[in-house]
């Protein structure tokens, strides 16, 4: 069977359609009936549109009977000539006599029990069903379950117990895997599915809207405002304010939150100063470090240090030591030597432009790694002048004017 032979909503076969003026055939009769007569809506359930009339006849595919929108109008008129049979449950127009009466059956209050017989209201069909089958409608599917009353379940009184209890044990519920009607347990009602008691539990119980900011997982109610009070009187921060207490719900996560809602709205009822006002709205702020951070602070502090400059063999201050090799430390002091005969160059340059081009500079102008001059090891922390020709005056280099140091320290 093609897939176009299929109804759209159940995939039954498609021997009957019915449509409006928008020309939609996808849905089969029984749909559209049940569409329009449980759920009492009109629209296409293709397109939407709103079709105040549909007309029902065998699909034939590409064959199907068609109309024009305009002639949806005239169907009323057809059916007083006894051209079409007209079902005002639906109002809908019917081309065929047998489709006319299986549609009008399911639209009628009746039920498989009670054979052919019709009634004329609801009740009436229960009244019989329970007399003469002791058999029971649950009303909370005939409300919620939208089928047709001749397809609901029927249920014995023990079996009608454990349906609204735990679900039916087989049956098209239990295919569907349904489990029960749910309870509210603060009016001792059952609603046909969650979505119904939801909607029952927010509008006739109450919610912590802290919790459910904090939760939102979570759906905790009570049964009305004096156990939600207590609640917020134990859990969180009211406000004791006799008008914050008649506006309900003036509560705070914190008190801070609390103290900075008396400050602004209150303050003058208690007249507060203005330095009063300004430490009760100032937010505290305490910053806690992690397990790792403190851990990872403590080693930064532990850090071996690194002496750049000599000083190499003078005596370690405060347990620091080198965290590199001896090759290292050469290549730091021979790069930091390099770059300070850079620096004396240029300024050499630049004060004496009549002067020398270059300056050669030796690694004796500067202390060595170990930290031993010529005189002995100099003191930690001290600037070293030293020149690379002529004689030296007070740290200044005389043939070239310029002042060369070198400091050794830690680092």
């Amino acid at each position: 069977m093609a897939t176009e032979d299929l109804c759209l909503v159940c995939a039954d076969r498609l021997d009957y359609t019915g449509f409006g003026p928008c020309g939609h055939k996808e849905a089969c009769s029984r749909c559209v009936a049940r569409l329009r007569f449980v759920m009492e809506d009109t629209k296409c359930m293709i397109c939407k549109q709103d079709n105040p009339r549909v007309f029902f006849t065998r699909y034939m595919g590409e064959y199907t009977e068609g109309m024009a929108p305009h002639q949806f109008a005239e169907l009323p008129a057809r059916a007083r000539t006894g051209e079409l049979y007209e079902l005002p449950e639906v109002n809908g127009y019917f081309d065929d006599q047998d489709q006319f009466k299986t549609v009008k059956n399911l639209c009628s209050y009746t039920h498989p029990v009670v054979g052919a017989a019709m009634f004329g209201s609801l009740n009436a069909l229960k009244r019989k069903v329970q007399e003469q089958h002791k058999l029971y409608f649950c009303d909370l599917c005939i409300k919620g379950r939208k089928v047709f009353i001749s397809e609901q379940v029927l249920y014995t009184k023990s079996d009608l117990d454990r349906h609204h209890r735990t679900g039916d044990d087989a049956g098209p519920l239990a295919e569907a895997g349904f489990k029960g009607h749910p309870l509210c347990r603060f009016c001792k009602r059952r609603f046909y599915d969650g979505d119904e008691l939801y909607k029952h539990m927010e509008g006739q119980h109450e919610h912590c809207f802290i919790c459910r900011r904090l939760h939102s997982n979570k759906f905790v109610y009570f049964k009305d405002y004096a156990e939600l009070e207590e609640h917020f009187q134990h859990q969180h921060h009211p406000c004791p304010h006799p008008a914050c207490l008649e506006r309900k719900f003036v509560v705070f996560a914190d008190e801070n939150e609390l103290k900075r809602h008396f400050a602004a709205e209150h303050g003058n009822d208690l007249n507060m100063s203005r330095a009063q006002r300004r430490q009760a709205l100032t937010l505290n702020i305490q910053l806690n470090y992690s397990r790792q951070e403190q851990q990872q602070q403590q080693a930064d502090m532990g850090r071996p240090g690194v002496v750049i400059g000599g000083a190499h063999s003078l005596p370690r201050q405060g347990g620091m030591r080198h965290s590199r090799s001896d090759g290292a430390m050469q290549a730091a002091v021979q790069a930091s030597i390099e770059t300070s005969q850079l620096e004396s160059a240029m300024r050499q340059s630049a004060a004496a432009p009549d002067g020398p081009s270059s300056v050669t500079f030796s690694a004796e102008d500067f202390p060595s790694v170990s930290g031993q001059s010529s005189d002995g090891a100099m003191p930690l922390g001290t600037w070293v002048g030293s020149s690379a020709q002529g004689k030296r005056h007070n740290g200044v280099d005389q043939a070239v004017g310029c002042p060369l140091y070198t400091y050794i320290g830690l680092f």
